[in-house]
């Protein structure tokens, strides 16, 4: 494994390219250069003085197709001595992959200022005069903004979220029910904000990753729905989707029953007490059970839980060894 830092900062990506000295150059030489999705508009001045933050930010970001978040820094002009400019172009540097970048300058507001606009609602969120603010500060703000709380899993980032060895909860959806991105993504970053060192919240095309579904005896005919995959198993909620996004209960409650180990026990043992449950209905894993609830103790069930498909798009325990396991 190859870590990987900048400013004495350890990123979360690591380097996974070829193990050769020209490979390994040619990535730090890439890193090293300002580019950064970084775009320079020196002639904003030719818009109106009298826009607002969030009007101006708006006729120069629509100038871009990147679909990620985006934060603007506003400065009236390249001034190297700025030290908000220092820190802005610093704070770039180090989370150029996870948002889109632009700095605007040669503009009439006197203020430097930091803005926010969010991809999933094209909107402007949040704007943020600089006073006297330092590295730090500058960097906490930019990083809780552009480290989305939902991520998009597609086969290019799958190896990587897998990776990081946390367990998945993930809406499926399709071209029909694609608008329910939006109301996971609000679900998730106003109410299980604590949730996101512990699971990764994930929206994934069900169409696209048709074979995860298979496991789970659904196929894109039955989206969108939401699952959990603890890469050891997948577990199935089995409300509908809009009944789960109608109340945050739903969601923390599968997430709580995770990491009790509840939805384990229920995929060996079935569903336990009535009185356990009486408080607000839980969710119940994929496999279906006969045996009546109000039995305390069951045996063992000769049920398999299903397997975690996406533990297999992780990367190979052989891969850095003689002995190879891949294909």
């Amino acid at each position: 494994t190859v870590k990987v830092q900048k400013f004495g900062i350890r990123v979360k990506r690591e380097y996974r390219g070829a193990r050769t000295k020209e490979a390994l150059a040619s990535f730090v030489n890439e890193h090293l250069a300002d580019k950064s999705e970084l775009v320079v508009y020196g002639m904003v001045s030719q818009l109106k003085s009298s826009m607002t933050p969030s009007r101006l930010s708006f006729q120069v970001w629509s100038q871009i197709t990147d679909s990620r978040d985006l934060i603007q820094g506003l400065f009236p002009q390249l001034d190297p001595n700025s030290a908000h400019l220092q820190h802005f172009r610093k704070a770039v540097f180090l989370e150029r992959e996870n948002c889109s970048f632009q700095l605007v300058h040669n503009l009439s507001e006197t203020n430097e200022q930091l803005v926010f606009r969010e991809a999933i609602s094209n909107e402007v969120k949040e704007i943020t005069t600089l006073k006297q603010a330092d590295f730090p500060t500058v960097h906490k703000w930019i990083m809780d903004r552009c480290v989305s709380p939902v991520r998009e899993l597609t086969f290019a980032n799958a190896e990587e979220i897998a990776d990081e060895g946390l367990p998945f909860l993930l809406l499926f959806y399709d071209s029909k029910s694609a608008h329910l991105k939006r109301r996971f993504h609000d679900l998730v970053k106003t109410h299980l904000k604590e949730e996101r060192q512990t699971v990764n919240f994930l929206t994934a095309d069900g169409v696209v990753f048709s074979h995860p579904l298979s496991h789970l005896n659904k196929t894109p005919k039955d989206l969108p729905l939401i699952c959990i995959d603890s890469l050891v198993h997948m577990y199935k909620h089995p409300l509908p989707v809009e009944t789960i996004l109608s109340d945050p209960i739903h969601l923390k409650q599968f997430v709580a029953d995770l990491h009790s180990q509840k939805l384990h026990r229920e995929f060996h043992y079935g569903p336990e007490t009535v009185q356990q449950n009486a408080a607000q209905p839980t969710p119940s894993p994929v496999a279906s059970f006969s045996s009546p609830a109000h039995v305390e103790k069951q045996p063992p069930s000769q049920t398999t839980p299903t397997e975690s498909i996406f533990k297999r798009l992780g990367p190979s325990r052989m891969r850095y060894s003689m002995v190879h396991d891949e294909f």
